[in-house]
């Protein structure tokens, strides 16, 4: 069931130009202001901070990689609110006894959308950093798996407080925006001071991102690479386990209390 559902989610992501709009010009913003910064970045300092790596553009670049796939959640719970409005979810809970498989179908087709994006964008970091042969590929494969994980368990966390409080989007993607200046997208954590760095150690991402870096350029880790090992898997079997029993468990609820008359 979950393929399907994930192979028709694909489709319609494709036959909407939006979509892959926003997967263009995100980036593209991106690349544009990450140009502009290299040109007044001092490259020692830079380097110093973010482990070996001179070229910021590399570094956005990769980061944007990852966010791609980091932001799923907060649009699959904008989808989910909008198929209670219409009433479709109701419909879709009521024929099935596993809304689980039916979400997972949802996350995966986004993230096979999502993937050549990815995959580009990864690609054009190492060019630009000059690491194609300090990538290392088996690290980089853990990483991807360790992060899907961990995508996958947040957006069904996501897709929990949807069913419960229906508009969380917003919510989540203020989130989100302050998550993309504590987990190392846009600029090293060890830019921050000590106290707010503590705060990027917390989050699930910061792992999943530096671990991405260190994988695709070879640069040196944010504290110990087997200590981020253990800390990413870690998060991402917690997120994935919290995520499914919380799903569960609010879809038991919709089913009692009706997602219509809640609404």
């Amino acid at each position: 069931m979950s393929l399907i559902i994930a192979k028709y989610r694909f489709i319609s992501l494709l036959r909407y130009p939006e979509n892959l709009i926003y997967y263009l010009i995100y980036p593209i913003v991106t690349i544009v202001l990450a140009y502009a910064l290299q040109q007044i970045i001092d490259v020692e300092t830079f380097s110093s901070y973010s482990k070996g790596l001179a070229s910021y553009i590399a570094f956005i670049y990769s980061g944007i990689a990852l966010f791609l796939i980091l932001e799923l959640p907060i649009s699959i719970s904008g989808q989910v609110y909008d198929e209670i409005r219409t009433g479709y979810l109701e419909t879709t809970l009521l024929a099935t006894n596993r809304i689980s498989k039916y979400f997972v179908g949802v996350i995966l087709g986004d993230m096979l959308f999502a993937a050549p994006f990815i995959l580009i964008m990864s690609v054009l970091a190492v060019i630009y950093a000059g690491s194609a042969g300090k990538s290392n590929l088996f690290l980089l494969l853990f990483t991807l798996v360790v992060t899907i994980m961990g995508v996958f368990g947040f957006s069904l966390l996501a897709i929990g407080l949807a069913l419960r409080y229906k508009m969380i989007s917003n919510t989540l993607s203020m989130f989100n925006f302050i998550r993309e200046f504590l987990d190392g997208t846009i600029f090293p954590v060890l830019l921050l001071t000590p106290s707010i760095r503590f705060i990027s150690y917390a989050i699930p991402s910061t792992w999943y991102i530096d671990l991405w870096r260190i994988s695709l350029f070879g640069t040196g880790p944010i504290l110990n690479l087997t200590l981020e090992i253990v800390l990413a898997t870690t998060s991402s079997i917690i997120l994935l386990l919290v995520g499914y029993a919380f799903v569960e468990r609010e879809y038991k609820t919709a089913i009692k209390k009706g997602l219509l008359l809640t609404y």
